[in-house]
C-alpha cells in the first residue's frame, strides 16, 4: 500500500509579516491562486498507486488546513501535541500508518511548502523512488539539480548511477553536507555529484522503524508505544506523553546522516524551496530590473527588490492595503500585511526570525 504524508507543521517565520502564527505560508496562496498546502495534496494524488493521503500538523493550525483542504477526511489529519521537528513528526507518522494499514505499508514524506510545476516528471520520479523502497528496503530522497551555487540549501553527495529508466535515476548517497559557503556552494554547483537537499522521502514503515531502531532508539521506542496504543482509549494520553520525551531532532541528523541504505532519485522536476521571500523572485517573473511586484505599489529607480502587498491576495483581510512605493533603493524586500509592514536587506531574509523574537521579548504577540 502506498501513503502520502505531508508535512505541514511549520511556522513559516522567515516569510512574516504574510506568514502568521494560526495562518503560515503553507495555508497561504503564495505559489499560485490555492493554498500550497492543496497544491501539495493535489501532487500527491498523481503518483500511480497512491491509496491514501495524510496531513501531519499541530492543533493549532487545525481550523486553517480545514479552510485549505474543504472535504479533507478529519482521520487523515495527524495532530501532534507538540512540535519536535521532523524525526518525531515522522516517527508518529509512521506509527499511526504502522497501525492503521501495517508497518509494510509504503510512506512518501513531502513538504506543504515545496514549488513544483511539473507534475508529470514528479509523479515519475515519486513512483521510481516508491518501486525502489518496496522492493528493496531502502531510504529513499528526492535530490534536485543546482540551478546555482545557492548557499541557504543543503546537499547531497552522491555516486554514480546505479539504476535508470524513463522513470528517472537512482544514485547512493554517501554523504549529507551542510549547508556550504559560496565557494564550496559553486563547487557543489558543478560536481555533477551534489544535488540540493529536497527533504521528501520515500521508505516503507518497517525500514523508517529500524533506522530508527539503529540510530534513534528513543523515536523507535515511542513510536512502538504510539501504535501499541492506538485505537484505545490511552492513545490521547500516551502520545502526549511519548512527544514530551522525544527530543527536537530533524530526520537527516537523527537517522538519515547515520544510514547506509540511503539512495537519491535525480529530481527532473524543478524543485524550489519556497522558504524566504528570496524565494518568489526565483520562482515569479521579474522586470528588466530584477524587481518582483506583487501587489497596489509604485516602484522608481528600485532594482533586484521584492515588493510584496497583500493586498493582491484574495479575500485578505486588510484588503486594501495602502499603496506602497520605493524610490532610489535596491536589494531590499519590502512586504505589508496585516498592518504590518517588513523592510530588510535581502542577504538578511535569514534572519526575519530574530524580528518574531524581539517581537515576544516585547509581549507584541499581536503581531505574530
Amino acid at each position: 500500500m502506498r501513503v502520502i504524508v505531508i508535512m505541514a507543521g511549520g511556522s513559516g517565520e522567515r516569510f512574516w509579516p504574510l506568514s502568521r502564527r494560526l495562518r503560515p505560508k503553507q495555508l497561504l496562496p503564495i505559489t499560485s491562486d490555492i493554498p500550497m498546502l492543496a497544491e501539495a495534496v493535489e501532487r500527491g494524488w498523481k503518483i500511480p498507486k497512491v491509496e491514501q493521503v495524510y496531513v501531519v500538523a499541530g492543533a493549532q493550525l487545525r481550523a486553517g488546513i480545514q479552510l485549505a483542504l474543504p472535504g479533507f477526511p478529519p482521520a487523515n489529519l495527524l495532530v501532534e501535541p507538540l512540535g519536535k521537528n521532523t524525526a518525531p513528526c515522522l516517527a508518529f507518522a509512521a506509527a499511526v500508518l504502522g497501525a492503521r494499514h501495517g508497518w509494510d505499508t509504503s510512506m512518501a514524506v513531502f513538504t506543504a511548502d515545496s514549488l513544483i510545476r511539473d507534475i508529470d516528471a514528479f509523479a515519475r520520479n515519486a513512483d521510481l523512488a516508491f518501486e525502489m523502497a518496496e522492493q528493496q528496503d531502502v531510504l529513499m530522497t528526492f535530490g534536485a539539480k543546482p540551478r546555482e551555487a545557492n548557499t541557504g540549501f543543503g546537499y547531497l553527495e552522491a555516486g554514480e548511477a546505479e539504476k535508470s529508466d524513463a522513470r528517472g535515476v537512482v544514485r547512493r548517497v554517501d554523504a549529507f553536507r551542510e549547508k556550504p559557503d559560496l565557494e564550496t556552494a559553486r563547487e557543489y554547483a558543478t560536481s555533477g555529484h551534489h544535488f540540493w537537499n529536497t527533504g521528501m522521502f520515500v521508505w516503507k514503515c518497517a525500514a523508517l522503524r529500524t533506522a530508527m531502531e539503529a540510530f534513534a532508539p528513543e523515536l523507535a521506542a515511542g513510536a512502538e508505544k504510539i501504535a501499541q496504543a492506538y485505537g484505545t482509549d490511552s492513545y490521547a494520553s500516551e502520545l502526549e506523553s511519548v512527544f514530551a520525551e522525544w527530543p527536537k531532532i530533524s530526520i537527516d541528523y537523527a537517522v538519515m546522516e547515520k544510514a547506509t541504505n540511503v539512495y537519491l532519485v535525480e529530481a527532473e522536476f524543478d524543485w524550489d524551496d519556497v522558504g524566504t521571500w528570496n524565494a518568489l523572485a526565483r520562482t515569479r517573473p521579474l522586470d528588466a530590473a530584477g524587481n518582483l511586484q506583487l501587489g497596489r505599489s509604485v516602484m522608481l529607480d528600485t532594482r533586484n527588490t521584492v515588493l510584496y502587498n497583500a493586498d493582491w491576495l484574495p479575500g485578505h483581510p486588510d484588503a486594501p492595503m495602502p499603496l506602497i512605493a520605493t524610490l532610489g533603493v535596491e536589494n531590499l524586500v519590502v512586504a505589508a500585511a496585516e498592518g504590518t509592514v517588513l523592510i530588510c536587506h535581502r542577504d538578511r531574509v535569514q534572519d526575519i526570525k530574530l524580528i518574531l523574537q524581539q517581537l515576544r521579548d516585547e509581549n507584541k504577540t499581536e503581531y505574530l
